[in-house]
């Protein structure tokens, strides 16, 4: 049966000169091998098509090579291949698979001409804080956690005093994890915990500490080559702050007077302001208006650039309620907005990383020409379809469901599909932050899922986040219950010996940070897939399943020679990179193991253990 073999990074996508070399394998028996292959490549949004010369045939493969015709002036290139067979009959190959029709636009390969100005991002480990229940310099370690009992009241309102001091404190326990970057929940003065009301954009929040620890954490975090993304709650203010001061403090806000100058930064239905849907305390503002703009990201020190410059000079934004914002109360204008950040951000700081928050499908923003930031929470495209698989429950409702492996894999794909490489390994990926369930709740306490979670969301493509106490296996359902106080009483060593394995795995690892990922197998319990890059493979095998199955390995051998035939026609990559993980045998992490794919027997098998994960590096 014929084969195609292709992803949108080396050896199979090759970027020389501002050109690009594309690469498709065709496997097959003789009598079945295709005639022809045309590349359909999309400049100026007309079909250029070319045919594609055979670069080589070995027994039983061929390679077929040509050259992306390309608009040097449009950013975002798309392709897709045409087969013609010995029988006549013509297939398609694209992002989606194979098929007898034409893919459409969405369904191609896409690629980024110019790859983003922050790729940096896709080699960190990120930690995500909620500044207030880490860590204190002013409460002792062993009582921070146990000042107030751990109920929702005061999980909600109750400040447990940690502080930026607190945090710039615990670097030497962050790096033992791996750890290379630190996402803060907003710092911005705010009267609630959490952060998101916010009362003054350019002041830090006196709870928390000053300008001048926020100043000296980040300083610290850089010193030691660490990365710090500060949270934005860009799409509302609390109804405190003073251009709306719903108590009339100032008698200029917008709550009162109709004649206020700000009253154009919100919008007023039959005099009742629109606010963020789930709290009338957060107060929506209105981007239609250009003081608004002005005021966010347009003017020299607007909110964002502020963060950006000295003296904080943070290396990332996160745009919180991203998908909401825009004018007259609505979503209205996201996009154009959201691109506007995006430009005028990069004014101040070219490699700074903007983290879009999208509670949904961020498909379309991904997609987007004009480009909708750096990247997005990847709820579709890793958390929701890995809390399915791993708990048999529906993430949104939490109803019992059946989700395989095979309805995991087909979410994945059409997801992936069309989203270029390059925002693909820039992705947040993570099993749980402050508006979701605990990972310990959501699969009942199990430490052999939980291992497989962290697993799969360090060796998935995009970038990891492990939110604060899930390294110890801290519980809570969803939003107030999930912000418990870190509890550095604990004794558990949790999951930390795992996260710092994976981070040394994944550091040390090109083909994990830079690679393209392909799901292989997918049958009801048992998923495989593997990240591919230049001549090397990493596959990984995921056993969600109460009893020891065996993995047949052979596709995923029989491509990796495909594989590592390409790369031998690439002089930089003919050797294999600097710092690759050594495996050195087994290494063995409780229901987790690595190994060498010369481990594997000679039919390429293994046999993997119940509810067990397995990394073979090529």
């Amino acid at each position: 049966m014929i084969s195609f073999l292709h992803t949108s990074c080396p050896p199979f996508l090759i970027y020389k000169n501002n050109s690009i070399t594309v690469r498709l394998a065709v496997t097959g028996q003789e009598g079945e091998l295709p005639s022809r292959i045309q590349l359909w490549c999309f400049p100026n949004n007309e079909p250029a098509v070319a045919d594609m010369k055979q670069l080589l045939a070995e027994d039983g493969f061929s390679v077929y090579s040509g050259e992306a015709q390309l608009d040097p002036s449009y950013n975002q290139q798309s392709y897709a291949f045409r087969v013609f067979l010995p029988s006549g009959d013509c297939r398609w190959f694209s992002a989606n698979g194979t098929s007898s029709y034409e893919p459409l636009c969405q369904d191609r390969f896409t690629v980024n001409l110019h790859e983003s100005s922050s790729l940096w991002m896709r080699d960190q480990m990120f930690y995500q804080i909620m500044p207030d229940r880490f860590a204190s310099s002013k409460i002792a370690d062993d009582v921070f956690s146990t000042q107030f009992e751990p109920t929702m009241e005061n999980l909600r309102d109750q400040r447990f005093h940690g502080d930026l001091k607190g945090i710039t404190g615990k670097f030497d326990y962050l790096q033992s994890l791996g750890i290379t970057g630190i996402y803060l929940n907003p710092v911005t003065s705010s009267a609630r915990v959490h952060g998101y009301k916010c009362r003054d954009y350019y002041s830090v929040e006196t709870e928390i500490g000053t300008e001048e620890d926020l100043v000296a954490l980040i300083e610290e975090a850089h010193r030691r080559g660490m990365k710090i993304i500060l949270d934005l709650p860009v799409n509302h203010v609390g109804d405190d702050h003073p251009y709306f001061d719903r108590d009339d403090l100032t008698g200029t806000g917008a709550c009162h007077h109709r004649d206020s100058p700000y009253r154009h930064f919100f919008t007023f239905r039959k005099d009742e302001s629109v606010h963020w849907h789930y709290d009338k305390e957060l107060i929506k503002l209105d981007y239609s208006c250009r003081k608004v703009q002005n005021m966010m990201y347009r003017d020299d020190d607007s909110v964002i650039k502020h963060y950006l410059k000295p003296p904080f000079s943070a290396d990332g934004i996160r745009l919180g309620s991203a998908h909401m914002l825009g004018g007259h109360g609505s979503a209205n204008g996201n996009m154009v907005y959201i691109h506007e950040i995006n430009v005028e951000a990069k004014k101040v700081n070219p490699e700074c990383y903007l983290l879009c928050e999208h509670n949904y499908d961020a498909k379309p923003w991904l997609c987007n020409p004009n480009q909708q930031g750096d990247s997005t929470i990847n709820l579709f495209g890793f958390y929701k379809p890995m809390i399915q698989f791993l708990s048999g429950r529906d993430l949104i409702t939490g109803e019992k469901i059946r989700y395989a492996a095979e309805d995991f894999k087909a979410f994945v794909e059409r997801y992936h599909c069309g989203i270029p490489h390059d925002r693909l390994c820039s992705l947040f990926n993570l099993v749980g932050n402050h508006d979701s369930s605990r990972i310990a709740t959501v699969l009942n306490g199990n430490p052999q899922l939980i291992r497989i979670a962290f697993t799969m969301m360090y060796t998935w493509i995009g970038v990891p986040c492990v939110y604060y106490g899930d390294e110890i296996g801290l519980t809570g359902e969803k939003d107030v219950m999930a912000r418990k106080p870190m509890d550095w009483n604990s004794a558990r060593d949790g999951y930390k010996k795992l996260l710092a394995t994976l981070a040394k795995f994944r550091h040390e690892n090109r083909v994990i940070t830079q690679g393209s990922m392909t799901v292989t197998h997918a049958c009801g319990s048992l998923l495989i897939y593997e990240r591919c890059f230049a001549r090397n493979k990493t596959i990984v095998i995921i056993n969600a399943g109460n009893t020891v199955t065996t993995a047949d390995l052979s596709s995923n051998v029989d491509s990796l020679r495909i594989q590592q035939t390409l790369a031998s026609f690439d002089e930089n990559e003919a050797t294999p990179k600097k710092g690759r993980y050594n495996v050195r045998g087994s290494l063995m992490m409780d229901n987790v193991r690595i190994m060498s794919i010369a481990e594997l027997d000679k039919k390429n098998c293994v046999r993997v253990g119940p509810t067990s994960a397995l990394i073979i590096q090529s």
